[in-house]
C-alpha cells in the first residue's frame, strides 16, 4: 500500500496510530503520534484508515469536496519520490574529517542491523567545486544503464536511491563520471572516469560498514577519484598535448583508450603489483597531516588498490609497510583476515625488502 503525508494510519502489529508526517522513502515513513512524536515506521506495517462519513454524506459531496475527479489521470510520479531539493544535502563534518574527493557511499537504513533491510546509495561531493556527475551501472554481459544524472554543489551529498538489498546488483559495479566546474578556478581539471566494484559480499559483513564523517552514520564508501589526483590542464600548451596524447592513442586502437585501473600504475610484472605505503610515496602534503590521520590514509589506499587487483584479475600485491613499530603492518594483516580471509599472505622476500613488505595472495575464481 502505498502513502502519502497526511494519511491517517493504524499500526498492524500493535494498537494506536497517528498520521503520515514525513515520506523518507520506499521503505521508511515518518508518523505522527498523539503523544506528538514523530516515530520511523516500515510502510509494511501499516494499513491506511479512510475518513468517516455522516449517512448519506458522501451522495451529496460535490467532487471538489470529496477529492475525486472524474477520469482523473493518474499520478505518473510515486508518493515515496523525493523531491530534486529533497535528495540534496550539505555536508556537515569536523576538521579533517577526509580527503578532499569524490565519494559513492552505501549507508544501511537502520544502523543498528546492518546486515539486513534496505541501503541509501550517495554522491558525496567533498571539493570546493560543483560537479556534474553520470553514474553508469554496469549489468551481466557488458549492459550498461544510467543509474542517475546530476549536479551536485561544492561540499554537498546527494541520496542516488533507496533500495533493498535484492537490487544491489545495479549498483555494485559500474563507472563513475565527474567534470569540476568553479566561478573562479587556479586550473582547468580535466574530467574523470573510474570504474568501481564493491564485492557483494561486504554488505553482509558488520565490519564492512565503518563511521563515515562525511555523512555522520556508518557506511561503505567507495573513493571516485581524490581532488588531489585529478589532471590538470594548466594553459593552451597542456591542453594541445592532451589532445595529441589522446590522437596518437586513437590510433592505436580501442583497447588503449580504457581508462587504465589503480592497480595498472602499480604493475611490476603480468598480473603482479608493487604497492609502496610509504605516506611520502603517496602525498605530497603528508607533513601536514597528523599520525591518524595518516594510518587511515594508507589503509583506505590499501584497500583501494586491492580492490582495483581484485577486479583486474592479478595475481599477487606487495606492500611495502616499512618497518617502524609495526602499527601499519599489523592493521594490514587484521583487515586481509577480517575482509578477504581466503587470500594468502606472507612476507616478501627478505633479499629485497628486508621485513618491510608483504605479499597479498590473491585466490580469483
Amino acid at each position: 500500500m502505498k502513502f502519502k503525508k497526511g494519511d491517517r494510519v493504524k499500526f498492524l502489529n500493535e494498537s494506536g496510530g497517528g498520521i503520515i508526517s514525513k515520506i523518507v522513502n520506499s521503505n521508511l515513513v515518518h508518523v505522527s503520534i498523539e503523544d506528538g512524536f514523530d516515530i520511523p515506521v516500515l510502510p509494511g506495517d501499516l494499513v491506511k484508515v479512510e475518513p468517516e462519513k455522516e449517512n448519506g454524506e458522501a451522495f451529496f459531496e460535490s467532487e471538489e469536496e470529496s477529492g475525486h475527479q472524474p477520469e482523473a489521470a493518474p499520478q505518473e510520479q510515486s508518493e515515496y519520490t523525493l523531491e530534486p531539493e529533497e535528495r540534496h544535502s550539505k555536508l556537515t563534518y569536523g576538521k579533517n574529517a577526509a580527503t578532499q574527493g569524490v565519494y559513492l557511499a552505501f549507508s544501511p537504513q537502520d544502523q543498528k542491523f546492518l546486515i539486513s533491510g534496505g541501503i541509501n546509495i550517495y554522491i558525496i561531493n567533498h571539493t570546493p567545486y560543483n560537479i556534474l556527475y553520470n553514474l553508469i551501472g554496469k549489468g551481466e554481459e557488458n549492459h550498461y544503464t544510467n543509474l542517475d544524472f546530476e549536479t551536485l554543489s561544492a561540499e554537498e551529498k546527494i541520496l542516488v536511491d533507496s533500495i533493498d538489498r535484492d537490487h544491489l546488483n545495479r549498483y555494485i559495479e559500474g563507472y563513475i563520471q565527474v567534470m569540476f566546474h568553479g566561478e573562479k578556478m587556479d586550473n582547468v581539471l580535466l574530467p574523470v572516469h573510474s570504474h568501481y566494484k564493491v564485492q557483494a559480499s561486504k554488505f553482509y559483513k558488520e565490519n564492512s560498514f565503518r563511521k563515515s564523517a562525511l555523512l555522520n552514520e556508518l557506511a561503505l564508501v567507495v573513493s571516485v577519484t581524490e581532488l588531489a589526483a585529478v589532471e590538470k590542464v594548466d594553459d593552451a600548451l597542456a591542453a594541445k598535448k592532451v589532445a595529441e596524447q589522446y590522437q596518437a592513442k586513437s590510433k592505436q586502437g580501442s583497447d588503449d583508450l580504457k581508462p587504465k585501473a589503480l592497480i595498472d600504475r602499480h604493475k611490476i610484472s603480468p598480473q603482479e603489483a608493487e604497492v609502496d605505503l610509504h605516506i611520502s610515496e603517496l602525498r605530497d602534503d603528508y607533513n601536514k597531516m597528523g599520525n591518524s590521520e595518516i594510518l587511515n590514509y594508507q589503509l583506505s589506499y590499501f584497500e583501494s588498490t586491492l580492490e582495483s587487483a581484485i577486479t583486474n584479475m592479478y595475481n599477487k600485491v606487495i606492500f611495502i609497510h616499512g618497518i617502524g613499530n609495526g602499527t601499519l603492518r599489523n592493521n594490514l594483516k587484521k583487515r586481509i583476515k577480517e575482509e578477504y580471509p581466503d587470500f594468502g599472505v606472507r612476507n616478501a622476500p627478505f633479499t629485497r625488502y628486508g621485513n618491510g613488505a608483504i605479499e597479498v595472495l590473491i585466490h580469483n575464481d
